[in-house]
């Protein structure tokens, strides 16, 4: 047997990423703020340490930290952008881990506990988890509406109203920090944020037709796992492309298709049947064609 190699976790950073956080060690060495830098990098190392340690437990592979200005952003198997469960608590297990933080420091101060460095582990960890449970992607709010979409309204709805949430929360941002710089107020931590979800409203695009495929074999899965699957029903006309429906409902339950064929017998047909039909038929294929077909062989033998 030919030994296969292990894929490697790698960590990346920009250029530009790189000078200002070396400009940010440098500025706060004179300024005597290292301890506040230290505090923050490591607040957002674990963020970002629970993301992957939650990943994997899930059998989701992290390909890539990368670094960016506003934190980490992970390269992680797309798969779990199609499985709710999945997508909702690897969302959830960053700004949680930084929760936790912040609830430990205010029960060491019920305890009389209280310095300096601990306040600013407390301001940190509140900020970063608050901040990520902004419900925009590629915010960890905005994975954890996407999953509650996903799971409510099909794959392809959610992805629809989850850009619109985005843009929409990417303009308040950006108004808001406007405002604020314009009336000599704080706002560039505003227009940053505005900045970074605008940027990714333009990457965040509805998943491709093979990454979907993926929901199939992911329910295979569970099956073997669990012994059982939830049914979920779903009425066709016979003319509808079975891409449409397929792509439509994403989530963790296994679809029977159910439509009226030009004899009014109700036809059943499964996600199995359907994906199979779809790929031997190609991208036009419909439900109707699956039974012509189906009469079709049967005539011949």
């Amino acid at each position: 047997m030919i030994p296969m190699p292990l894929p490697r976790f790698g960590f990346k950073t920009g250029l530009f990423t790189t000078i200002f956080f070396c400009w940010l060690f440098g500025f706060s060495l004179n300024h005597g703020t290292i301890g506040f830098i230290l505090l923050a990098l490591a607040a957002l190392a674990i963020h970002e340490t629970t993301h992957i340690l939650c990943c994997e437990l899930l059998g989701f592979p992290v390909r890539e930290l990368r670094w960016t200005l506003l934190g980490g952003s992970l390269k992680v198997d797309p798969a779990f952008t199609i499985n709710p469960t999945a997508e909702s608590l690897i969302a959830a297990s960053g700004p949680c881990a930084n929760l936790l933080m912040a609830a430990g420091v205010l029960y060491l101060e019920l305890l009389g506990i209280k310095n300096g460095y601990l306040s600013y582990w407390l301001q940190i960890n509140l900020f970063i988890g608050f901040l990520n449970l902004i419900p925009a992607v590629p915010l960890d709010g905005g994975r954890i509406l996407h999953a509650w979409l996903n799971k409510n309204l099909g794959l392809k709805n959610s992805y629809s109203i989850q850009k619109k949430i985005t843009a929409v929360i990417g303009l308040l941002f950006l108004t808001l920090g406007s405002v604020r710089l314009y009336q000599h107020q704080a706002g560039t931590i505003h227009l940053s944020i505005a900045i970074f979800i605008i940027y990714h409203w333009f990457s965040f695009k509805n998943p491709d037709i093979s990454l979907i495929l993926k929901t199939l074999q992911q329910k295979r899965k569970n099956l073997i796992r669990d012994g059982f699957l939830n049914i979920k029903p779903v009425l066709v006309e016979p003319n509808t492309p079975l891409r449409l429906p397929l792509e439509y409902y994403g989530s963790a339950d296994y679809l029977l298709f159910f439509y009226q064929d030009k004899t009014k017998k109700m036809r059943i047909i499964s996600e199995e049947t359907a994906w199979d039909s779809l790929i031997n038929q190609g991208f036009d294929a419909s439900f109707e064609k699956i039974i012509y077909c189906t009469i079709s062989s049967d005539e011949v033998e």
